[in-house]
């Protein structure tokens, strides 16, 4: 089992190097009821799906729930002590366009993904079927570029496959993780760049993963 326990010395980043213009849409979770106060995210059931490239705070905790994000720009989620969990799909999806998540100063944040442990059969069935069919195998998953920042922590329980998964670029600039996973911990799958932050992973395969 391959495991990992880091921590970097240099000053901690509290702002991204990308930046998003724009007004900040809130999401506020309180057992069953989300509220959403601006553009661009809306709703259907305990899915969340954000359609505009923009800036989205989200807080509260959204058991059995998914964010989808699906834009031909770029969302920036910032984490306020928000907690996500899932036991049929992935947690954090970008479908489509460039994701960063800032973990906000002091915030603690949770991200399960409880589906069981993908066996060596379903992955041999998956990559049989990926021209029909797209794995969001990580209980956070993007098909564009990642970026992780910010000066909170987040805990990222991995239990399909990877913890945090790009299927582009994977950036880690600052923050606190806490990661468990089946497979990968930090999967890039073209590049994975870690630039600061404190890190303890605990996974079946590799810690850090290009």
């Amino acid at each position: 089992c391959g495991t990992a326990s880091q921590s970097a010395s240099a000053e901690t980043l509290t702002s991204s190097s990308t930046t998003v213009g724009g007004a900040t849409t809130a999401i506020q979770v309180s057992g069953d009821n989300i509220s959403i106060k601006g553009n661009g995210a809306t709703r259907e059931g305990k899915t969340i799906t954000i359609s505009e490239a923009g800036t989205c705070e989200l807080s509260g905790t959204l058991e059995e729930g998914q964010i989808k994000i699906n834009t031909d720009g770029e969302v920036k989620l910032i984490l306020n002590n928000f907690n996500i969990s899932n036991s049929s799909h992935a947690p954090i999806v970008g479908e489509k366009g460039n994701v960063q998540i800032l973990l906000k100063e002091n915030s603690k944040n949770t991200v399960s993904d409880k589906r069981s442990a993908k066996e060596e059969s379903d992955s041999t069935e998956s990559e049989e079927n990926s021209e029909k069919t797209t794995d969001y195998d990580a209980a956070i998953y993007s098909e564009g570029d990642l970026i992780l920042n910010g000066s909170g922590s987040l805990t990222v329980e991995g239990g399909y496959e990877d913890g945090i998964h790009s299927k582009m670029s994977l950036t880690v600039e600052s923050g606190d993780y806490k990661i468990t996973a089946s497979h990968h911990g930090l999967n890039g799958k073209k590049t994975l760049t870690v630039k600061d932050g404190t890190f303890d992973i605990t996974t079946v395969e590799d810690a850090l993963h290009s």
